[in-house]
């Protein structure tokens, strides 16, 4: 098989490539693109090096797949040119929402054709911003006006709705959670258990949030991850590494009185059981956001109760030390691109570590932040 990556060099790029890995056969062939500012640039795709090629039509030839995450105006440009040359083109961008021979493909929506796209519409919607409602009557009149157009156009009345929620107030929360099993079987109360934990954990740090999902990416046996749940299984200790995302309580409140006015059950994916959800695990997508993890591991949860407890008394200062060898990737050293150096890309974890000791509803009076730079003597002569 023949791939071609367009914007393989982007993070969603990146992660694509990582899918490719994963799901494609070993011996799948790539030809990544980029724009010219990259051209040159060697990925590694399977522990082979791919030099990165410059989006230019001259050097495009027959694929059997083209992946596009270079945005729409990219996608506008070339798409067809790929296309002319024998290669299917999977294109995540706007560039063709609204072009009805352009089938609209939906992870988890599509999947073995249960699902049948009927139509597409596409409104502007100045009652409803970033997810949140500011004029309930003007939005309640636009979305029903959309659907009462749609149910004509198909012929058919619409009971429920699933409604994605576009805003910048979700939150996304990794968590592992874990149980002591001391040589007995993996049972489904275990899972429960371990759920109910990062559950109430999660809620008593998002006090006026509502879980929406619960995405379960791997589970782990006595340090083995498990292909999937290990159910029935003799072990010592279990763990399962979640990702809770989660949105203010009255913006949810919002979307569902929306439905309401329309006599439409809003389908919510939330806190289903572990047991009778675990074959309908999913991965985490790519989020613009900063996630802390480190908030949520065994050692950190463990120190926290002794905090809660009073154990060390009231809290009012407290210092936290971030070390790292080196930045991921070249933009770091960018200003401008990097944004805050040092102190943003490292503070960020002694910082909200900080505040869970505290507590995030005492507000700070001062923080104090210092960093250094170490350099070994061969860096020191560059």
């Amino acid at each position: 098989m023949n791939i071609a990556i367009v914007g393989a060099t982007g993070l969603v790029g990146r992660e694509i490539i990582n899918l490719c890995e994963e799901f494609l056969p070993k011996d799948t062939i790539y030809t990544l693109f980029a724009s010219s500012k990259s051209a040159g640039k060697k990925l590694k795709v399977n522990g082979k090096d791919y030099e990165v090629k410059e989006l230019a039509e001259d050097n495009i030839e027959s694929y059997d797949i083209s992946l596009f995450s270079a945005g729409g105006e990219r996608s506008k440009n070339f798409a067809e040119i790929f296309t002319s040359k024998g290669s299917y083109v999977i294109d995540n961008s706007s560039a063709f929402r609204m072009e009805k021979e352009v089938p609209l493909v939906v992870f988890g929506i599509n999947e073995n054709n249960q699902y049948q796209l009927l139509s597409k519409k596409i409104s502007e919607n100045a009652g409803i911003k970033k997810g949140k409602v500011l004029d309930f009557e003007y939005s309640t009149k636009v979305i029903s006006k959309d659907l009462d157009e749609i149910e004509k156009e198909v012929n058919k009345v619409f009971k429920s709705i699933s409604v994605v929620l576009n805003q910048k107030d979700v939150f996304c929360t990794n968590l592992c959670g874990f149980k002591k099993l001391n040589g007995s079987k993996v049972e489904k109360r275990d899972l429960d258990y371990i759920l109910n934990e990062a559950k109430n954990s999660i809620l008593s740090n998002q006090k006026n949030n509502s879980i929406l999902h619960i995405l379960n990416s791997n589970f782990i046996l006595d340090k083995t991850k498990q292909d999937k749940v290990p159910l029935n299984i003799f072990g010592d200790h279990l763990s399962l590494h979640m990702t809770f995302v989660s949105i203010p309580d009255n913006n949810l409140k919002n979307i569902k009185e929306i439905c309401d006015e329309k006599n439409i059950i809003l389908i919510e994916d939330s806190c289903e059981s572990l047991g009778s959800k675990y074959k309908k695990t999913g991965k985490a997508g790519v989020f613009a956001g900063y996630l802390e993890d480190l908030c949520y591991t065994p050692k950190f949860l463990k120190a926290m109760e002794t905090v809660k407890s009073g154990g060390l008394g009231k809290i009012i200062w407290s210092k936290s030390r971030e070390t790292h060898p080196g930045p991921h990737s070249d933009w770091f050293w960018d200003k401008e691109k990097a944004g805050g150096g040092c102190i943003l890309d490292m503070g960020c974890h002694c910082i909200e570590i900080g505040r869970n000791y505290i507590g995030k509803d005492i507000k700070p009076v001062e923080v104090m932040c210092w960093g250094c730079l170490l350099y070994t003597s061969d860096a020191a002569d560059e």
